[in-house]
């Protein structure tokens, strides 16, 4: 897949951290004012950071928890879960959590020996369930100590959830197949055949998004799910980006799939084929937000993968360009708090 050769090819760049030393913390309200950048930095270096960009005085905190900790946050910083006052960040190659206090920036707990995880997601019963790409694992955590529960054998790449009642779906990048599991079994009970590997997954109300990579093709597509049955599958003429990412308007009733090219699609009446509405050409767009009170698209260019990277913000009907900002290595994920 395309994160492993990712990584082959920048192991060899090296960046020097930034000495920038801001005179305060970015303060929170939790009224979405504020988006948060998670930049994985370059592998294996350990430079892993989180920008903040104040959207009212468009003033960037380029590394938060630096400035708050005297310390980095790991090496390949590869999610963000933001629950309760708290960002429960996912270290990939650190096999670890990071769990900040959104108040003051300093780490509450952290939590070591993970495995390789990706993504963090609670199920509501007590319990997170996180996936995994190599160790060949899902564990499921207590969700207030993040202490293992269990741990269930998966032999391939485990990504993106989403959770409807007692069924959990998830991802994997590296086969062409959707799976299922139970939160209340804690076991992984079927699985759905794709056109190829899925990168991305997004609930929109009673029903879901995955995106995938035809294995026919190598162009990326979206299937729409209600449970698991299928009911509607959108194809591209284009070919697959670095990554991909998937979000919805505050309505669910409008799609935005960025892979290399930035695609918008009716979410309910959505087309067979779906054109680009912004081209990524010579890009390397690797992140995607939609704000949801200015509504305003925002996209993470990783530029070269060895040097800061760039958000760039976007208005939404008509695509004209409202800011740019710096932040970190290899953004990779842009939340709103």
């Amino acid at each position: 897949m395309r994160w492993i050769a990712i990584l082959s090819v920048i192991y060899f760049i090296s960046c020097k951290p930034t000495k920038e030393k801001l005179s305060a913390l970015p303060i929170l309200n939790g009224t979405g004012n504020h988006a948060i950048v998670s930049c994985e930095g370059i592998f294996p270096r350990g430079n892993a950071g989180i920008s903040v960009i104040d959207q009212g005085t468009a003033q960037v905190w380029e590394d938060v928890f630096f400035q708050a900790n005297n310390r980095r946050i790991g090496d390949v910083l590869q999610s963000i879960t933001l629950r309760n006052g708290k960002a429960y960040c996912v270290v990939n190659n650190s096999s670890k959590i990071e769990v900040i206090d959104l108040n003051t920036w300093n780490t509450v707990q952290s939590v070591q020996k993970l495995g390789t995880p990706r993504y963090l997601h609670f199920t509501g019963n007590g319990q997170a369930w996180l996936t995994d790409i190599f160790s060949r694992q899902i564990l499921i955590l207590d969700e207030h100590t993040l202490a293992i529960i269990k741990r269930i054998p998966f032999p391939h790449w485990s990504e993106q959830m989403v959770q409807f009642g007692d069924s959990l779906y998830f991802n994997s990048p590296d086969v062409p197949y959707l799976f299922r599991a139970s939160v209340s079994r804690q076991q992984i009970e079927d699985s759905m055949l794709l056109p190829g590997p899925s990168g991305a997954l997004l609930k929109t109300g009673s029903t879901f998004w995955a995106a995938f990579e035809n294995a026919a093709n190598g162009n990326p597509g979206l299937l729409h799910f209600s449970g698991n049955r299928l009911l509607h599958t959108v194809t591209t003429n284009y070919s697959a980006g670095l990554s991909t990412r998937m979000a919805s308007n505050v309505d669910e009733d409008t799609l935005y799939f960025l892979s290399q090219h930035l695609y918008r699609i009716s979410a309910t009446n959505p087309p067979l084929q779906a054109e680009p509405v912004k081209l990524g050409t010579e890009k390397n767009y690797y992140a995607l937000g939609l704000d949801q009170k200015t509504k305003r698209i925002w996209l993470g260019d990783a530029i070269d993968f060895q040097q800061r990277g760039q958000i760039e913000v976007y208005e939404n009907a008509s695509l004209l360009p409202k800011n740019t900002f710096k932040v970190g290595l290899i953004p990779g994920h842009i939340y709103f708090y």
